[in-house]
Protein backbone atom coordinates (compact mmCIF):
# COMPACT_ATOMS: atom_id res chain seq x y z
CA UNK A 1 0.00 0.00 0.00
CA UNK A 2 1.22 3.50 -0.49
CA UNK A 3 0.79 4.95 2.82
CA UNK A 4 3.42 2.41 3.90
CA UNK A 5 5.89 2.95 1.19
CA UNK A 6 5.93 6.38 2.20
CA UNK A 7 6.28 5.57 5.56
CA UNK A 8 9.18 3.39 4.80
CA UNK A 9 10.69 6.08 2.58
CA UNK A 10 10.46 8.60 5.53
CA UNK A 11 11.99 5.80 7.92
CA UNK A 12 14.85 5.96 5.82
CA UNK A 13 15.63 9.38 5.27
CA UNK A 14 17.94 9.90 7.71
CA UNK A 15 19.06 6.24 8.21
CA UNK A 16 22.61 7.28 7.64
CA UNK A 17 26.06 6.72 11.06
CA UNK A 18 26.56 10.40 11.33
CA UNK A 19 29.88 9.26 13.31
CA UNK A 20 31.53 7.65 9.78
CA UNK A 21 34.50 8.99 8.10
CA UNK A 22 34.13 11.78 5.47
CA UNK A 23 35.74 11.07 2.21
CA UNK A 24 36.26 14.05 0.20
CA UNK A 25 35.94 13.52 -3.38
CA UNK A 26 35.42 17.07 -4.90
CA UNK A 27 35.72 20.00 -2.76
CA UNK A 28 36.68 23.52 -3.34
CA UNK A 29 38.77 26.12 -0.74
CA UNK A 30 39.20 25.09 2.91
CA UNK A 31 39.69 27.19 5.82
CA UNK A 32 40.76 26.40 9.31
CA UNK A 33 38.67 28.06 11.73
CA UNK A 34 39.46 29.41 15.10
CA UNK A 35 37.09 27.19 16.52
CA UNK A 36 39.25 24.00 15.18
CA UNK A 37 36.33 23.41 12.51
CA UNK A 38 37.13 23.49 9.04
CA UNK A 39 34.97 25.17 6.59
CA UNK A 40 35.17 24.23 2.65
CA UNK A 41 33.58 26.39 -0.10
CA UNK A 42 32.44 25.41 -3.03
CA UNK A 43 31.41 21.32 -1.98
CA UNK A 44 30.83 19.30 -5.44
CA UNK A 45 30.90 15.54 -3.85
CA UNK A 46 31.58 14.70 -0.09
CA UNK A 47 30.04 11.39 0.58
CA UNK A 48 28.97 11.12 4.24
CA UNK A 49 28.40 7.76 5.39
CA UNK A 50 25.86 6.46 2.65
CA UNK A 51 24.72 9.43 1.36
CA UNK A 52 26.78 11.92 -1.25
CA UNK A 53 26.90 16.02 -0.09
CA UNK A 54 26.82 18.67 -2.15
CA UNK A 55 26.71 22.86 -1.10
CA UNK A 56 28.44 26.05 -1.19
CA UNK A 57 30.01 26.46 1.72
CA UNK A 58 30.15 23.49 4.75
CA UNK A 59 31.43 23.39 8.23
CA UNK A 60 32.32 20.43 9.74
CA UNK A 61 33.68 20.05 13.36
CA UNK A 62 37.00 18.03 14.37
CA UNK A 63 35.42 14.81 15.35
CA UNK A 64 33.36 15.11 12.11
CA UNK A 65 30.10 14.59 14.04
CA UNK A 66 28.88 17.92 13.54
CA UNK A 67 28.08 19.90 9.83
CA UNK A 68 26.61 22.98 9.17
CA UNK A 69 25.33 23.13 5.14
CA UNK A 70 24.78 26.20 3.19
CA UNK A 71 23.21 27.17 -0.01
CA UNK A 72 22.34 25.18 -2.32
CA UNK A 73 22.28 21.69 -0.41
CA UNK A 74 21.74 18.07 -1.48
CA UNK A 75 21.82 14.55 0.35
CA UNK A 76 21.35 11.62 -1.85
CA UNK A 77 21.68 7.98 -2.50
CA UNK A 78 20.89 5.62 -4.81
CA UNK A 79 17.41 6.54 -4.73
CA UNK A 80 16.95 9.33 -2.35
CA UNK A 81 17.72 12.79 -3.14
CA UNK A 82 17.04 15.61 -0.45
CA UNK A 83 17.15 19.58 -0.95
CA UNK A 84 17.31 22.68 0.95
CA UNK A 85 19.15 25.66 1.73
CA UNK A 86 20.41 25.30 4.97
CA UNK A 87 20.73 21.91 6.87
CA UNK A 88 22.38 21.21 10.41
CA UNK A 89 23.54 17.59 10.84
CA UNK A 90 24.66 16.39 14.31
CA UNK A 91 24.69 13.71 17.23
CA UNK A 92 23.23 13.95 20.45
CA UNK A 93 24.35 11.07 23.61
CA UNK A 94 24.65 8.82 21.27
CA UNK A 95 21.90 9.54 18.40
CA UNK A 96 21.72 11.50 15.74
CA UNK A 97 19.59 14.75 14.92
CA UNK A 98 19.52 16.68 11.00
CA UNK A 99 17.56 19.89 10.34
CA UNK A 100 16.79 21.57 7.00
CA UNK A 101 15.73 25.00 6.40
CA UNK A 102 14.76 27.48 3.80
CA UNK A 103 12.72 25.14 1.60
CA UNK A 104 12.77 20.91 1.95
CA UNK A 105 12.58 18.91 -1.48
CA UNK A 106 12.59 15.57 -0.71
CA UNK A 107 12.26 13.04 -3.93
CA UNK A 108 12.21 9.08 -3.74
CA UNK A 109 10.42 7.08 -6.54
CA UNK A 110 7.16 8.07 -6.70
CA UNK A 111 6.84 10.33 -3.53
CA UNK A 112 8.27 13.80 -3.36
CA UNK A 113 7.45 15.96 -0.57
CA UNK A 114 8.22 19.72 0.07
CA UNK A 115 8.12 22.14 2.78
CA UNK A 116 10.03 24.61 4.50
CA UNK A 117 11.45 23.32 7.18
CA UNK A 118 12.39 19.33 8.21
CA UNK A 119 13.92 17.51 10.95
CA UNK A 120 14.79 14.21 12.10
CA UNK A 121 15.66 12.67 15.66
CA UNK A 122 16.49 9.55 16.31
CA UNK A 123 16.69 10.46 20.26
CA UNK A 124 12.65 10.15 20.00
CA UNK A 125 12.25 8.18 16.59
CA UNK A 126 10.74 11.46 14.63
CA UNK A 127 10.68 13.03 11.11
CA UNK A 128 8.80 16.09 10.60
CA UNK A 129 8.02 17.83 7.83
CA UNK A 130 6.92 21.30 8.75
CA UNK A 131 5.30 24.85 7.48
CA UNK A 132 3.27 24.57 3.90
CA UNK A 133 3.85 20.91 3.25
CA UNK A 134 3.44 19.56 -0.10
CA UNK A 135 2.90 15.60 -0.32
CA UNK A 136 2.96 13.94 -3.82
CA UNK A 137 2.87 10.51 -5.12
CA UNK A 138 2.13 9.05 -8.51
CA UNK A 139 -0.14 6.03 -9.15
CA UNK A 140 -2.59 6.61 -7.34
CA UNK A 141 -2.30 10.24 -7.58
CA UNK A 142 -2.46 11.59 -4.35
CA UNK A 143 -1.56 15.24 -3.03
CA UNK A 144 -1.50 16.23 0.51
CA UNK A 145 -1.78 20.01 1.66
CA UNK A 146 -0.69 20.35 5.27
CA UNK A 147 0.89 22.28 8.38
CA UNK A 148 2.97 20.08 8.79
CA UNK A 149 3.90 16.08 8.48
CA UNK A 150 5.08 14.16 11.87
CA UNK A 151 5.98 10.44 11.51
CA UNK A 152 6.79 8.23 14.86
CA UNK A 153 9.57 5.82 13.53
CA UNK A 154 8.83 3.44 16.62
CA UNK A 155 4.88 2.98 16.78
CA UNK A 156 4.85 3.55 12.91
CA UNK A 157 2.33 6.11 13.38
CA UNK A 158 2.00 8.98 10.95
CA UNK A 159 0.00 12.67 12.03
CA UNK A 160 -0.97 15.20 8.93
CA UNK A 161 -1.67 18.66 11.05
CA UNK A 162 -3.92 21.42 9.49
CA UNK A 163 -4.75 19.89 7.05
CA UNK A 164 -5.91 22.15 3.64
CA UNK A 165 -7.10 18.97 1.56
CA UNK A 166 -6.01 16.15 0.15
CA UNK A 167 -6.65 15.43 -3.49
CA UNK A 168 -7.47 12.43 -5.72
CA UNK A 169 -6.95 11.83 -9.50
CA UNK A 170 -7.61 9.44 -12.14
CA UNK A 171 -8.29 9.72 -15.94
CA UNK A 172 -12.24 10.52 -14.82
CA UNK A 173 -12.63 11.30 -11.30
CA UNK A 174 -11.16 14.65 -8.76
CA UNK A 175 -11.31 13.60 -5.24
CA UNK A 176 -10.98 15.91 -2.71
CA UNK A 177 -11.09 15.52 1.37
CA UNK A 178 -11.04 18.58 3.84
CA UNK A 179 -10.19 17.91 7.06
CA UNK A 180 -8.44 19.14 10.01
CA UNK A 181 -6.32 15.66 10.57
CA UNK A 182 -5.28 12.88 9.11
CA UNK A 183 -3.29 10.05 11.00
CA UNK A 184 -2.20 7.27 9.49
CA UNK A 185 -1.24 3.42 11.50
CA UNK A 186 0.83 1.39 9.30
CA UNK A 187 1.13 -1.71 11.72
CA UNK A 188 -3.11 -1.80 11.21
CA UNK A 189 -3.48 -0.09 7.55
CA UNK A 190 -5.66 2.34 8.94
CA UNK A 191 -6.12 5.54 8.01
CA UNK A 192 -7.77 7.89 9.93
CA UNK A 193 -9.43 11.46 9.87
CA UNK A 194 -10.52 12.33 13.90
CA UNK A 195 -12.05 15.37 13.23
CA UNK A 196 -14.57 16.98 11.23
CA UNK A 197 -14.23 15.59 7.55
CA UNK A 198 -15.93 16.40 4.10
CA UNK A 199 -14.87 14.39 0.73
CA UNK A 200 -16.24 15.23 -2.76
CA UNK A 201 -15.99 13.77 -6.04
CA UNK A 202 -16.66 15.34 -9.57
CA UNK A 203 -15.65 14.33 -12.81
CA UNK A 204 -13.44 16.33 -14.73
CA UNK A 205 -13.06 16.55 -19.09
CA UNK A 206 -9.18 16.34 -19.28
CA UNK A 207 -8.96 12.55 -19.80
CA UNK A 208 -5.46 10.89 -19.54
CA UNK A 209 -3.20 13.91 -17.92
CA UNK A 210 0.40 13.35 -16.43
CA UNK A 211 -0.42 14.28 -12.83
CA UNK A 212 3.30 14.32 -12.26
CA UNK A 213 3.97 17.85 -14.14
CA UNK A 214 0.78 19.40 -12.33
CA UNK A 215 1.15 21.55 -9.14
CA UNK A 216 -1.08 21.97 -6.15
CA UNK A 217 -2.58 25.03 -7.49
CA UNK A 218 -3.05 23.58 -10.37
CA UNK A 219 -4.93 20.66 -9.24
CA UNK A 220 -6.66 22.36 -6.98
CA UNK A 221 -7.80 24.75 -10.50
CA UNK A 222 -9.08 22.26 -12.41
CA UNK A 223 -12.41 22.48 -14.66
CA UNK A 224 -14.57 19.96 -13.28
CA UNK A 225 -18.04 19.16 -14.24
CA UNK A 226 -21.25 19.80 -12.08
CA UNK A 227 -22.33 16.41 -12.72
CA UNK A 228 -22.54 13.51 -11.30
CA UNK A 229 -21.27 15.01 -8.34
CA UNK A 230 -21.04 13.26 -4.87
CA UNK A 231 -20.58 14.83 -1.13
CA UNK A 232 -19.69 13.13 2.06
CA UNK A 233 -19.93 14.66 5.42
CA UNK A 234 -19.17 13.55 8.96
CA UNK A 235 -17.97 14.42 12.82
CA UNK A 236 -14.90 11.53 11.67
CA UNK A 237 -13.90 8.96 9.59
CA UNK A 238 -11.63 6.19 8.79
CA UNK A 239 -10.03 3.76 5.94
CA UNK A 240 -8.79 0.20 6.43
CA UNK A 241 -6.48 -0.26 3.82
CA UNK A 242 -6.18 -3.98 4.40
CA UNK A 243 -9.84 -4.95 4.07
CA UNK A 244 -11.13 -1.88 2.05
CA UNK A 245 -13.68 -0.91 4.58
CA UNK A 246 -14.66 2.80 5.09
CA UNK A 247 -16.05 4.17 8.82
CA UNK A 248 -18.15 7.15 9.30
CA UNK A 249 -19.47 8.63 12.49
CA UNK A 250 -21.45 11.53 14.00
CA UNK A 251 -24.18 13.14 11.70
CA UNK A 252 -22.66 11.61 8.53
CA UNK A 253 -24.23 13.45 5.42
CA UNK A 254 -24.19 11.97 1.84
CA UNK A 255 -25.57 13.63 -1.02
CA UNK A 256 -25.51 12.37 -4.38
CA UNK A 257 -26.82 14.55 -7.92
CA UNK A 258 -26.39 11.56 -10.89
CA UNK A 259 -25.93 12.80 -14.42
CA UNK A 260 -29.65 13.81 -15.25
CA UNK A 261 -29.42 15.79 -12.00
CA UNK A 262 -31.79 13.61 -9.80
CA UNK A 263 -30.65 14.43 -6.49
CA UNK A 264 -30.39 11.48 -3.27
CA UNK A 265 -29.65 13.02 0.41
CA UNK A 266 -28.66 10.24 2.86
CA UNK A 267 -28.29 10.70 6.96
CA UNK A 268 -27.13 8.29 9.63
CA UNK A 269 -25.47 8.32 13.01
CA UNK A 270 -22.94 5.67 11.63
CA UNK A 271 -21.93 4.40 8.11
CA UNK A 272 -19.86 0.97 8.33
CA UNK A 273 -18.93 -0.76 4.97
CA UNK A 274 -17.88 -4.46 5.04
CA UNK A 275 -16.80 -5.06 1.41
CA UNK A 276 -15.78 -8.78 2.00
CA UNK A 277 -19.97 -9.03 1.95
CA UNK A 278 -20.41 -6.34 -0.44
CA UNK A 279 -22.62 -4.19 2.08
CA UNK A 280 -22.83 -0.96 4.23
CA UNK A 281 -24.15 -1.06 7.40
CA UNK A 282 -25.99 2.45 8.56
CA UNK A 283 -26.48 2.47 12.07
CA UNK A 284 -28.23 4.72 14.28
CA UNK A 285 -31.18 6.81 13.12
CA UNK A 286 -31.53 6.85 9.06
CA UNK A 287 -33.08 8.63 6.39
CA UNK A 288 -32.84 8.60 2.70
CA UNK A 289 -34.58 10.60 0.01
CA UNK A 290 -35.02 12.19 -3.34
CA UNK A 291 -37.63 13.76 -5.44
CA UNK A 292 -40.11 10.41 -5.70
CA UNK A 293 -39.07 8.83 -2.10
CA UNK A 294 -38.08 9.24 1.26
CA UNK A 295 -37.29 6.39 3.71
CA UNK A 296 -36.20 6.24 7.25
CA UNK A 297 -35.49 3.61 9.79
CA UNK A 298 -33.60 3.53 12.96
CA UNK A 299 -30.96 0.09 11.69
CA UNK A 300 -30.26 -0.27 7.42
CA UNK A 301 -28.24 -2.18 5.58
CA UNK A 302 -27.42 -1.60 1.54
CA UNK A 303 -26.54 -4.68 -0.38
CA UNK A 304 -24.70 -3.00 -3.12
CA UNK A 305 -23.95 -6.52 -5.19
CA UNK A 306 -27.87 -7.52 -4.95
CA UNK A 307 -29.09 -3.67 -5.01
CA UNK A 308 -31.43 -4.04 -1.95
CA UNK A 309 -31.43 -1.82 0.78
CA UNK A 310 -32.71 -3.59 4.15
CA UNK A 311 -34.56 -1.60 6.97
CA UNK A 312 -34.49 -4.15 9.56
CA UNK A 313 -36.36 -1.86 12.42
CA UNK A 314 -39.27 0.62 12.72
CA UNK A 315 -38.95 1.96 8.66
CA UNK A 316 -41.34 4.19 7.10
CA UNK A 317 -41.37 5.15 3.38
CA UNK A 318 -43.25 8.15 1.65
CA UNK A 319 -43.98 8.02 -2.46
CA UNK A 320 -46.24 9.62 -3.74
CA UNK A 321 -48.49 10.83 -0.84
CA UNK A 322 -48.64 7.61 0.73
CA UNK A 323 -46.81 6.67 4.06
CA UNK A 324 -45.79 2.91 4.89
CA UNK A 325 -44.98 1.50 8.00
CA UNK A 326 -44.35 -1.72 8.87
CA UNK A 327 -41.58 -4.00 11.61
CA UNK A 328 -38.92 -4.06 8.59
CA UNK A 329 -39.32 -4.14 5.45
CA UNK A 330 -36.65 -4.32 1.61
CA UNK A 331 -36.20 -2.27 -1.17
CA UNK A 332 -35.37 -3.75 -4.17
CA UNK A 333 -33.46 -1.08 -6.74
CA UNK A 334 -33.35 -1.97 -10.58
CA UNK A 335 -29.71 -1.99 -12.30
CA UNK A 336 -30.49 1.77 -13.26
CA UNK A 337 -30.88 2.66 -9.33
CA UNK A 338 -34.52 3.28 -10.02
CA UNK A 339 -36.80 1.33 -7.54
CA UNK A 340 -37.60 -1.97 -8.75
CA UNK A 341 -40.18 -3.01 -5.78
CA UNK A 342 -40.84 -2.64 -1.84
CA UNK A 343 -41.35 -5.55 0.11
CA UNK A 344 -43.11 -4.46 3.91
CA UNK A 345 -42.90 -7.09 6.47
CA UNK A 346 -44.53 -7.78 10.13
CA UNK A 347 -47.26 -4.91 10.80
CA UNK A 348 -47.48 -3.38 7.58
CA UNK A 349 -49.79 -0.28 6.97
CA UNK A 350 -50.50 2.01 3.61
CA UNK A 351 -51.81 5.05 4.65
CA UNK A 352 -52.60 7.88 2.04
CA UNK A 353 -55.00 11.01 3.43
CA UNK A 354 -57.44 12.69 1.42
CA UNK A 355 -56.77 16.07 0.55
CA UNK A 356 -58.95 18.81 2.42
CA UNK A 357 -60.47 16.16 4.67
CA UNK A 358 -59.70 14.40 7.62
CA UNK A 359 -60.24 11.23 5.76
CA UNK A 360 -57.33 8.54 4.44
CA UNK A 361 -57.12 5.76 2.71
CA UNK A 362 -55.64 2.47 4.39
CA UNK A 363 -53.71 -0.98 3.30
CA UNK A 364 -53.06 -2.98 6.07
CA UNK A 365 -51.71 -7.14 5.89
CA UNK A 366 -48.78 -8.88 7.65
CA UNK A 367 -46.80 -8.66 4.07
CA UNK A 368 -47.15 -6.03 1.76
CA UNK A 369 -45.05 -5.61 -1.64
CA UNK A 370 -45.41 -3.36 -4.16
CA UNK A 371 -44.14 -2.44 -7.22
CA UNK A 372 -42.79 0.34 -9.12
CA UNK A 373 -42.23 1.54 -12.63
CA UNK A 374 -40.07 4.48 -13.28
CA UNK A 375 -40.38 5.32 -9.61
CA UNK A 376 -44.66 4.78 -9.63
CA UNK A 377 -46.57 2.13 -7.91
CA UNK A 378 -48.08 -0.02 -10.36
CA UNK A 379 -48.90 -3.11 -8.20
CA UNK A 380 -49.27 -4.26 -5.07
CA UNK A 381 -50.25 -7.47 -2.90
CA UNK A 382 -51.17 -7.65 0.42
CA UNK A 383 -50.98 -11.56 2.13
CA UNK A 384 -52.22 -12.32 5.57
CA UNK A 385 -55.28 -10.55 7.45
CA UNK A 386 -55.47 -7.97 4.68
CA UNK A 387 -57.82 -5.45 4.71
CA UNK A 388 -57.90 -2.13 2.69
CA UNK A 389 -60.30 1.04 3.65
CA UNK A 390 -60.87 3.65 1.45
CA UNK A 391 -63.18 6.39 0.32
CA UNK A 392 -65.00 7.88 -2.57
CA UNK A 393 -66.87 10.85 -2.80
CA UNK A 394 -71.17 10.54 -3.82
CA UNK A 395 -71.72 12.02 -6.94
CA UNK A 396 -73.09 15.83 -5.98
CA UNK A 397 -72.60 15.33 -2.40
CA UNK A 398 -69.57 16.46 -0.14
CA UNK A 399 -69.98 13.13 2.22
CA UNK A 400 -67.45 10.36 1.43
CA UNK A 401 -68.89 6.26 0.51
CA UNK A 402 -66.22 4.73 3.28
CA UNK A 403 -65.65 1.06 1.89
CA UNK A 404 -64.36 -1.74 4.05
CA UNK A 405 -62.76 -4.82 2.43
CA UNK A 406 -60.81 -7.79 3.46
CA UNK A 407 -59.44 -11.16 2.73
CA UNK A 408 -56.22 -13.57 2.83
CA UNK A 409 -54.54 -11.92 -0.50
CA UNK A 410 -55.16 -8.52 -1.74
CA UNK A 411 -53.87 -7.25 -5.17
CA UNK A 412 -54.64 -3.49 -5.84
CA UNK A 413 -53.54 -1.80 -9.28
CA UNK A 414 -51.92 1.66 -9.67
CA UNK A 415 -52.85 4.12 -12.79
CA UNK A 416 -50.43 7.07 -12.47
CA UNK A 417 -50.08 6.16 -8.72
CA UNK A 418 -54.13 6.54 -8.02
CA UNK A 419 -55.79 3.53 -7.19
CA UNK A 420 -57.74 1.75 -10.24
CA UNK A 421 -58.85 -1.69 -8.79
CA UNK A 422 -59.11 -4.11 -6.14
CA UNK A 423 -59.02 -8.17 -5.98
CA UNK A 424 -59.65 -9.71 -3.27
CA UNK A 425 -58.84 -13.39 -2.92
CA UNK A 426 -59.83 -16.15 -0.41
CA UNK A 427 -61.90 -14.79 3.22
CA UNK A 428 -63.45 -11.88 0.95
CA UNK A 429 -65.50 -9.83 3.20
CA UNK A 430 -66.67 -6.01 2.63
CA UNK A 431 -68.62 -3.16 4.29
CA UNK A 432 -70.52 -0.34 2.44
CA UNK A 433 -71.23 3.07 5.04
CA UNK A 434 -72.54 6.36 3.71
CA UNK A 435 -71.58 9.50 5.43
CA UNK A 436 -68.11 8.49 6.76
Amino acid sequence: MFIKRLFIYLLLIFSFVLSQKISYKSVGKLVRLKSGKSKYYNVRELQYGIFGVSCDEAIINKENTSFELMGNVSLWDTTRFIRSEKAILKSYKGKYRAFFSNGVTFDQDSINIRSKFARFSELNSRTIFSDSVILRYINPNLSLYCKNIDVDTKSEYIIAKKVNNLVYMDSTYRGEAITNQIEYDVKGNLLTMPKRVKIEFNEHSLGSVDFKKLTHKELNSIQLKTLPYLKLMAKKGSYNFKTNNPYLKGDVKIFHIDSLGKKTTLFCDTLIGKSSRSKVYFNGNFSIFNDSLSISGKKSALDYKENILKVLKSPSLKFKGNLAVGDSCYIKFSNKKSIESVTIYGDSKISNPIENTYLTNEIKGKYIKIFFEENKPSFLQVNKEAICVYFKPEKGKSDYKKNIISGDTLKVIFEESILSSIQVLGGVRGEYIIGK
